[in-house]
C-alpha cells in the first residue's frame, strides 16, 4: 500500500502560507528530479488524511514503475 498525505507543520511563528509554498516547491523539485508526476503533489494536497493510491495510480504518477503482484 502506498499513501499520500498533506504536510504540516507543527512550529509556531513565521509566514505558514510562504513556508507551505517554500514546502511544496522543494517536494515537487524532489519529485520531479526522480521523474514523479507533478500530480502527485494535487493528491497529497486534496486531503487531510492518508490518501491511498492504487497500483494504477502509482503506476501513473510513476511512483512505482514495477509493481508487485498479489498472490
Amino acid at each position: 500500500m502506498l499513501g499520500v498525505h498533506r504536510f504540516v507543520t507543527s512550529t509556531p511563528g513565521g509566514d505558514p502560507v510562504a513556508e507551505t509554498q517554500r514546502t511544496t516547491g522543494i517536494v515537487l523539485s524532489y519529485m520531479t528530479r526522480m521523474g514523479v508526476s507533478s500530480s502527485v503533489v494535487e493528491a497529497m494536497s486534496e486531503t487531510r488524511d492518508v490518501r491511498w493510491l492504487g497500483a494504477k495510480e502509482a503506476a501513473a504518477m510513476n511512483l512505482v514503475t514495477n509493481p508487485v503482484e498479489r498472490p
